[in-house]
């Protein structure tokens, strides 16, 4: 598998590429990549990408419990990302506006986007 360094014990890595620091984080069966440039330094990569992490996960009612995993793949965050794909852009829209962090609280941001429309 492609992606084993980011294992269940080790779900996030940091890497400095060039200017630019990268953070891979998986979830469930997804890998999520956020890239920032020199201003934003690892620890506010990792407190995005877990702010991040913790509003997917209530958008789209995944477990986070390891047993909750372990039941298969109707927890597939894949294929609910698929079926809703909007939900992302939405996501990362109340997170992130144009290049610059906005908001970066879960419930700050998980209230936002229930004042959104979907679709």
């Amino acid at each position: 598998h492609e992606w084993d360094l980011l294992a269940a014990d080790h779900p996030e890595q940091f890497s400095q590429v060039d200017d630019c620091g990268v953070l891979f984080k998986r979830i469930l069966d997804v890998v999520v990549l956020i890239v920032g440039n020199r201003e934003h330094d690892a620890l506010l990569l990792l407190e995005l990408g877990r702010a991040f992490e913790t509003c997917f996960r209530a958008v789209y009612k995944l477990p986070v419990s390891a047993q909750a995993v372990a039941a298969g793949s109707r927890n597939s965050a894949e294929k609910r990302v698929l079926a809703a794909y909007w939900n992302i852009c939405l996501l990362v829209d109340e997170m992130i506006d144009e290049g610059a962090i906005d908001h970066i609280d879960p419930s700050t941001v998980l209230k936002a986007l229930d004042l959104k429309p979907t679709k």
